[in-house]
């Protein structure tokens, strides 16, 4: 996690576009995976948070299947990518509040009335909804958090590290967790 911190903040320091996207993959307990983008909201010794809507096929995913795969890759200032995977946990409540309470106004009515994944009969009926958000919280302080609204943490059990090398001779490095530590192996690329 201090490596992949560094190379987040080197990406950002050299203009990367959007260094804290990255690519999640879940599974059915069929597996059958999907992914998709999401933005890295937090990263510490325990893990990399995201937070989503709960009930959105992601979401369902996680509950019956709770473990992600996760993928960032950068271009500029170098070609790197970090490959993370492991079992995902719900965080703590009030984590979730505090990161909703940071999001901007429309973004929070935008989540309220969006129920991510399901089918909706036109865009206007999103529309509407966030017209009467709007009405009902029209300064900075709502709406609240809905229950359905809040972050995972995947726990990293295997990380590698990927950088591009001359001539494909890229640079691999892989970290196990075993009882507390890291096993960390190079890899052929």
């Amino acid at each position: 996690m201090t490596q992949l911190s560094v190379w987040l903040e080197v990406a950002r320091g050299a203009g990367e576009p959007m260094p804290e996207a990255m690519a999640v993959a879940t599974a059915t307990t069929e597996g059958r995976p999907s992914s998709r983008m999401v933005l890295l909201r937090g990263i510490d010794d325990r893990g990399l948070v995201f937070y989503t809507d709960q009930e959105s096929g992601k979401g369902q995913e996680l509950k019956a299947n709770p473990f992600a795969a996760a993928l960032f890759h950068w271009f500029t200032p170098v070609h790197r990518q970090v490959r993370v995977t492991g079992a995902v946990e719900v965080v703590e409540a009030s984590s979730s509040d505090a990161y909703w309470k940071s999001r901007p106004p429309g973004s929070r009515r935008s989540a309220v009335a969006s129920h991510q994944s399901q089918v909706i009969v036109n865009r206007a009926v999103l529309e509407d909804e966030v017209t009467k958000l709007t009405e009902a919280f029209p300064d900075d302080t709502g709406p609240p958090r809905p229950l359905r609204w809040g972050g995972y943490r995947i726990r990293p059990e295997v990380v590698e590290l990927w950088e591009e090398g001359a001539d494909r001779l890229h640079d691999r490095l892989r970290y196990s967790a075993q009882s507390g530590s890291w096993r960390m192996e190079r890899l052929s690329p």
